[in-house]
């Protein structure tokens, strides 16, 4: 079974999900820009039993933001990183995600 939810963080949406794999689980985290529904990147970590996040998909959506750097302008790769840093301890938990203008 695997469980979706979309993370929106400034001008982009992450669309993350969560499986279950035969060691453990794994989450995948694919990043959109909001706008144009340009893909720019995709990360992926797998966790054999728990994680040390504050919150679910910390690490992919990190992953994907560092993969990003270097597709995007410094304003707005600043902009982005500060969004999540600031809201970093808020918890997904809904279905429909977090929404961080």
């Amino acid at each position: 079974m695997k469980t979706t939810w979309l993370i929106t963080i400034g001008n982009f949406e992450f669309v993350c999900s969560m499986s279950f794999t035969r060691g453990g689980f794994r989450h995948d985290c694919n990043m959109v820009n909001k706008y144009t529904r340009e893909y720019l990147c995709h990360g992926t970590k797998k966790y054999q039993n728990r994680t040390w996040e504050e919150y679910q998909f910390q690490s992919v959506i990190q992953e994907c933001i560092s993969q990003a750097s270097k597709m995007i302008d410094e304003k707005e790769l600043k902009r982005l990183n500060w969004l999540f840093e600031r809201d970093e301890k808020t918890v997904v938990k809904k279905m429909g995600g977090l929404i961080i203008t």
